[in-house]
C-alpha cells in the first residue's frame, strides 16, 4: 500500500484542497495527482497497461524540410560584380538634374574670349 513521507495538498476535481501526510489512506483519485515521485514513502502500485496495448503502440518518426524563402526582387538594378553602382561627378550630377549637357551653369563667366 502506498504511504507518503511528507505532507502534500491535492486539489479535486471541484478545486477544493485536501491535505494528507504519512499516516493517512490517499484515495485513487489524489494518488493520481500526485505527480512528484519524491513524496513517497512507499510508491504506489501503478496499473499496468493490458498487453495488447503494449505491442501495438506505433513509432513515429518526423521528417524536416528546410524552405529558403525567396528574395524579393529589387527594383533597382545592381551593377553585374554585385558592388555598389559608381556616382556621377558633382558636374554630372548638376547636369542630370537641370538637363544641361554640359553640367556647366555658366555661373561665374563672364568673361568674353
Amino acid at each position: 500500500m502506498a504511504r507518503l513521507a511528507v505532507f502534500v495538498h491535492v486539489a479535486d476535481k471541484n478545486g477544493e484542497t485536501h491535505a494528507f501526510g504519512p499516516d493517512d489512506d490517499v484515495p485513487a483519485w489524489a494518488v493520481k495527482s500526485i505527480t512528484n515521485p519524491g513524496v513517497w514513502a512507499e510508491a504506489p502500485e501503478t496499473a499496468k497497461a493490458p498487453a495488447a496495448a503494449r505491442k501495438t503502440t506505433a513509432k513515429t518518426s518526423t521528417v524536416t524540410k528546410t524552405v529558403t524563402p525567396e528574395q524579393p526582387k529589387s527594383e533597382t538594378p545592381t551593377p553585374a560584380d554585385g558592388g555598389q553602382a559608381p556616382k556621377p561627378a558633382p558636374g554630372e550630377a548638376f547636369a542630370a538634374e537641370t538637363g544641361s549637357e554640359t553640367g556647366d551653369s555658366g555661373a561665374g563667366d563672364d568673361q568674353e574670349d
